[in-house]
């Protein structure tokens, strides 16, 4: 029996197969902007055949995504660095 099924992203095996699969693994898909690669994989004692479908433009939603949460951070260690500076003041006053 033959079956398509989506393999959620929060799963262990299929975030690892993600950080694991190089650029060379893919191929261009038929509609633009959408690569393909296609890998065998043994789950839960089953052997599967896994395509992983890399999207540009869900790439590039990612990317704003990690650049934000990036920015965030950096305001949230400036901000820190701010604190301590204050406190450093204040004791060598």
């Amino acid at each position: 029996m033959q079956w398509l099924s989506r393999v959620p992203a929060t799963l262990k095996a299929a975030q690892e197969l993600i950080e694991q699969l190089s650029e060379e693994a893919f191929n261009r898909g038929q509609l633009t902007g959408y690569r393909i690669a296609c890998v065998c994989s043994t789950y839960g004692d089953i052997k599967q055949r896994w395509l992983v479908v890399e999207s540009d433009a869900r790439k590039e939603v990612d990317l704003l995504h990690l650049e934000q949460k990036i920015q965030q951070h950096h305001h949230k260690a400036q901000k820190q660095l701010k604190q301590l500076e204050q406190r450093n003041a204040s004791l060598c006053s």
